[in-house]
């Protein structure tokens, strides 16, 4: 403000004008990605983002992953950590790693992102890893006359979860027996029959 000394003079004094401050918080986040199914020989994709949501610098940042049983990385690793380093407001860095499954059931994976200054966060993806169960049946009358048809019947079920595929029945057949008929287009060749197939679905 300002005041007069003796009607002579003026005075004037002002503050300092007010400083402008701006507080950052450090917020980072992860997603997790994987197929919702996958074959028992196929390698699995896992694929992890680490981001970065806040409104400052995440420093010192790593990814942890600890595989369910059943589940590794095509080394044969159960525990996955990468360490991520510095993510800047906005940013974020995406990783794959290729996984194999030994049984087929539903796996989980989760996985953590920590960075300095206590931020943490998580997330979690299942994949459902099927595969096929082939049972074969094959059987004829127990008697039958001679130089008459006797039926052979072979049967191929699918009772697992996934398809069976390139599937192949072969039946040798010996020298006392005659072929007269086949069905499902097999062909006879070198004392076996042979059938192809193809793919079986699960309960076919």
């Amino acid at each position: 403000g300002c005041g007069a000394t003796n009607g002579l003079a003026r005075l004037c004094h002002g503050l300092p004008r007010p400083l402008a401050g701006r507080v950052v918080q450090c917020n980072v986040d992860v997603k997790v990605r994987l197929p919702e199914t996958a074959e028992l020989c196929d390698e699995i994709p896992l694929i992890i983002n680490a981001l970065n949501v806040g409104s400052g610098c995440a420093t010192n940042t790593r990814l942890r992953v600890q595989l369910p049983e059943g589940l590794t990385t095509l080394d044969g690793q159960s525990l996955i950590e990468i360490p991520v380093g510095t993510l800047p407001v906005q940013g974020q860095k995406a990783y794959t790693t290729m996984l194999k499954a030994q049984f087929p059931t539903s796996y989980t994976v989760e996985a953590c992102i920590t960075a300095d200054r206590d931020c943490y966060g998580t997330d979690a993806a299942s994949v459902a890893v099927v595969a096929p169960d082939l049972e074969l049946t094959a059987g004829a009358p127990a008697e039958g006359y001679i130089c008459t048809n006797i039926p052979y019947q072979i049967r191929v079920a699918n009772n697992g979860t996934g398809p069976a595929r390139d599937v192949v029945v072969t039946q040798g057949i010996n020298g006392k027996f005659k072929i007269t008929n086949i069905s499902g287009n097999g062909k006879f060749k070198d004392k076996r029959v042979v059938w192809n197939l193809g793919c079986i679905n699960p309960g076919e």
